[in-house]
């Protein structure tokens, strides 16, 4: 018997079986080491650390960028256009498979500011790429610098992200840090546990994603208007993937973590000051609703914060695909 017990203890940990653990743990790794981990890389050759370094996520874009360079800039044309014309496509013919799907309806059923946006870029980078009508357009300084420079970075790395930022935002990840670091960002900070959640998607995802986030946290009684204002000025800043743009375009990619640290520094300190100043001091510290399931920073009895911290992560992961379901 207490062979038994000894056994079924070693398969489930505080209630988490190893399966449920392992996916958790697998895929958060995965986008740690694709994200986060330094490795020695420079100017597409591996070297030693001394050296310099970056992260697996550029490593993939330069492999990329190398053998279909030549075809970025028209991918980016028509990509651009494919999207223009299936814009106008919905909003003229309002077709029910698009409007009827969430996705398709967001991506393609868009306000008309944003469809003449989407116009407007159409146009640029039609002119940019047949050099045609307006050289203040097309010039290698203006239209071309963006198209045959920044554009085809843009594609890849962002490509890249959507395919991978899930081992990161989908597993559990967010939910773990989220839970473990809401000790600190009560006492530092004034806010409530779960904005690390908001603070660490914009980091790793996209600072809009946080923004939406926080303003849907508001909007279900879980932040202050005051809160909300907090995080969604202090802590949805520019993402990694779009830090890790900049500096490939101006090619100091193994200074990224570097760059990366003193921008996240700084933001801290940001943090920890400018929502003591006006206009946020100001802001009314007051719910828009009423929920009674706000208070979500309480250990339950009889577990840590690490075990809490860690169901919670699991819980998130079991509601996600399955691994070989997300590739």
């Amino acid at each position: 018997m207490d062979i038994i017990k000894a056994s079924a203890a070693s398969r489930d940990v505080s209630g988490i079986n190893i399966r449920q653990f392992l996916k958790f743990f697998i895929p958060s790794i995965i986008g740690l080491m694709l994200f986060v981990f330094p490795i020695p890389y420079v100017d597409g050759k591996f070297v030693t650390y001394a050296e310099g370094f970056t992260i697996p996520i550029s490593v993939l874009k330069d492999y990329i960028q190398g053998y279909i360079g030549d075809l970025l800039p028209l991918l980016v044309v028509t990509s651009i256009m494919i999207t223009l014309c299936c814009t106008l496509y919905t909003k003229i013919m309002k077709p029910a498979f698009i409007l009827k799907n969430a996705f398709l309806n967001n991506l393609l059923n868009v306000t008309t500011p944003w469809l003449v946006i989407r116009m407007l870029g159409a146009f640029f980078v039609v002119v940019t790429y047949f050099k045609f009508g307006f050289e203040s357009i097309y010039s290698d300084n203006i239209g071309g610098l963006i198209l045959y420079e920044l554009m085809p970075i843009l594609f890849i790395v962002f490509f890249l992200a959507g395919l991978l930022l899930p081992l990161l935002l989908d597993f559990g990840l967010l939910e773990f840090f989220g839970v473990l670091l809401s000790k600190v960002m009560r006492p530092l900070f004034g806010l409530p546990g779960r904005s690390s959640v908001d603070c660490l998607t914009s980091w790793l995802g996209d600072g809009t994603i946080g923004v939406l986030l926080t303003d849907k946290q508001l909007e279900g009684g879980f932040y202050t208007k005051k809160e909300a204002a907090i995080i969604a000025t202090s802590f949805s800043a520019v993402s990694i993937t779009f830090c890790l743009v900049v500096i490939s375009q101006v090619k100091l990619e193994s200074y990224f973590i570097n760059m990366i640290g003193v921008v996240a520094l700084c933001g801290i300190v940001c943090a920890l000051i400018v929502p003591r100043l006006l206009p946020l001091s100001r802001i009314e510290d007051t719910y828009t609703i009423e929920n009674s399931d706000r208070d979500h920073e309480t250990i339950p009895e009889g577990k840590t914060l690490f075990t809490h911290s860690l169901h919670k992560a699991v819980q998130k992961a079991d509601k996600s695909p399955s691994f070989l379901t997300f590739f």
